[in-house]
């Protein structure tokens, strides 16, 4: 039987987003559903260059290209291997798509009301006597800060609403007795409310000296009991990876720069999970991290399109070819001969360990097979997890037959998890990660010839 899945569409930068996305995560999560979203963006498809997210535009944020990162293709093996049901808010790229293959819609509204009511009783659930307002209206200083408060909302099991609300939706979702907790919300809008009779509890405001470290920071401070790990980045791409946030109880820290963060909360850091995921501001971040023995896993915004791809029920079918990658490795003696002669050996080795970097292989395994290529791909367990289909089972697929097999050898990439500076980790940590990452993969490949045996560090330690 397939898994269900919540998937929830939208348009990036709609205020709703964050309150509504919170919302559903933790409905999904208490009726054992899984939960994803995707916003329509405009894309460059570029990684994200670093420094400070305000100063760049809209398409360096926001990652993978529709056709480049084939967000069509991703959507289709999405709706292949889960029961789907969809709720759009206002608009998707994808409804032609669900017209036509009649995926079952749950909403289709631009009314939060509406959408609450018709979800909800989906589940065949009341909506929660509790509501959660999110400030929507900040200045440069804390632009998107909205994206890092998807915690209050799902912890709470409450209805997220923002401050943005119509006064006839909000009259249409609360009931009397009806508590609404309000975050970062204006005290107009506060003032507005208790006028109107409604029960309102005050639990966090901007403060003038406010900055993204100080704001997160009580925002992590409220929910470190919940907290099982981190991530980090700009406003964009928490609101993209929230499903990975609140499946994985990953609480988000930023700063401008990051590195701020990372010596202000270093004890907090550290005591949580082996792994980051985000992305750095600079590459000083990995250095910060990797002393407070965590390595970082690097994600852009729909790279992939789909986080919810890596519980898809797909393993590859490796087991006519048992003799996997090793079998022509030169040998010891064979290796001191060439020492004396004076050869100089050279291995090209191909990193692609990223969560963000998956859709690279596309056109590196293209390249490996037209070139005849041998060569190394250092490869992390996420890369085998959130890779569940074409183009990395390519690997384990004879040349001869449209694969790459045995030219490309996978080898297992820096702290396993992630990008570590493996010099500034403890050696018991190093080992932990790299066996939990060698444990990971082998869930995906069975043939054990299969499971990447070199090791390729990040710094020539």
């Amino acid at each position: 039987m397939k898994k269900k899945l919540l998937l929830y569409l939208s348009r990036m930068n709609h205020p709703e987003n964050i309150p509504i996305a919170s919302t559903l995560a933790w409905l999904c999560q208490s009726k054992d559903h899984l939960f994803d979203n995707y916003y329509d963006s405009y894309h460059l498809g570029i990684h994200f260059p670093g420094g400070d997210a305000r100063e760049l535009e809209e398409g360096q944020l926001t990652g993978g290209a529709v056709s480049g990162d084939r967000h069509f293709e991703e959507f289709y093996f999405v709706l292949l291997n889960f029961d789907v049901s969809v709720v759009c808010f206002k608009e998707s790229i994808f409804l032609s798509s669900i017209k036509n293959l009649n995926i079952p819609v749950v909403a289709f509204t631009d009314r939060i009301d509406v959408l609450y009511n018709k979800v909800f009783s989906h589940f065949d659930v009341p909506l929660p006597s509790s509501l959660v307002m999110v400030g929507s209206n900040f200045e440069r200083a804390l632009t998107g800060l909205e994206a890092y408060l998807y915690p209050e909302i799902y912890y709470r099991q409450a209805l997220g609403i923002s401050d943005s609300i119509s006064e006839e939706e909000l009259a249409a979702l609360c009931q009397e007795g009806n508590k609404i907790s309000c975050l970062h919300v204006e005290e107009d809008v506060i003032h507005r409310l208790r006028e109107k009779g409604f029960d309102i509890e005050v639990v966090d405001q901007r403060q003038e000296s406010d900055d993204y470290l100080s704001a997160t920071r009580r925002i992590a401070e409220r929910w470190k009991e919940k907290a099982k790990g981190w991530i980090i980045g700009d406003p964009t791409l928490v609101s993209h990876w929230l499903p990975l946030a609140c499946e994985e109880d990953l609480i988000a820290l930023y700063s401008v720069p990051q590195e701020k963060m990372i010596s202000s909360l270093g004890e907090t850091i550290s005591s949580k999970g082996k792994v980051v995921y985000g992305r750095q501001h600079s590459d000083k971040d990995f250095f910060d991290l990797s002393k407070l023995n965590q390595c970082l896993q690097v994600i852009d915004p729909c790279r992939p399109p789909f986080q919810s791809v890596k519980h898809a029920d797909y393993t590859w079918r490796t087991d006519q070819y048992k003799e996997g990658f090793y079998e022509s490795e030169y040998s010891d003696e064979e290796l001191r001969q060439f020492a004396q002669e004076g050869r100089i050996l050279v291995s090209l080795m191909f990193w692609n360990g990223m969560i963000r970097e998956i859709a690279n292989l596309y056109n590196l395994m293209d390249l490996f097979a037209t070139a005849r290529l041998r060569c190394g791909l250092v490869l992390t367990a996420q890369s085998y997890e959130y890779m569940r289909h074409s183009p990395l089972e390519l690997l384990t697929v004879p040349l001869e037959r449209g694969g790459v097999y045995p030219l490309v050898e996978p080898v297992l990439g820096s702290g396993g998890l992630g990008v570590g500076i493996e010099s500034s980790m403890t050696v018991d940590r190093l080992q932990e990660n790299l066996k939990e990452a060698l444990s990971r993969i082998s869930h995906k490949i069975k043939t054990e010839s299969y499971l990447p045996q070199g090791w390729w560090p990040t710094m020539d330690v």
